[in-house]
């Protein structure tokens, strides 16, 4: 993906640290093809973090903390940009990407054990 454009580094800085420099440019790119990969790679993760992809099935290396409230944040704002995009098709992976976050994410996050939740 093309590097992010400066008036969106202060949207990068915090998510390079979540989910890593080639993901957020994706995120943020100005290509919708790109935005919409990097959307539904955002959604697998989140799948693999609540546990429901199987082992044998994960091929991405990179993971996301499965109780953060921080990716929580972070996943809300991709949604909310995603909301306001041109392409449909990109929009439609933000609001399945909702329904994960809403559906499994945050529902494994309120069923955890207070000391498993990263509130950075």
């Amino acid at each position: 993906a093309d590097p992010v454009p400066s008036k969106l580094s202060n949207v990068a800085a915090p998510m390079y640290a979540w989910f890593g420099e080639a993901l957020t440019r994706c995120l943020l790119s100005q290509d919708w093809n790109l935005r919409n990969t990097g959307i539904i790679v955002l959604r697998t993760r989140m799948l693999q973090a609540c546990g429901m992809v199987p082992q044998e099935q994960i091929t991405d290396k990179d993971s996301i903390p499965a109780h953060s409230l921080d990716i929580v944040e972070f996943t809300i704002g991709v949604v909310a940009r995603a909301c306001d995009d041109r392409i449909a098709k990109v929009y439609e992976s933000a609001l399945d990407l909702l329904h994960v976050l809403a559906t499994n994410y945050v529902a494994q996050l309120l069923k955890a054990p207070k000391a498993q939740v990263d509130e950075e």
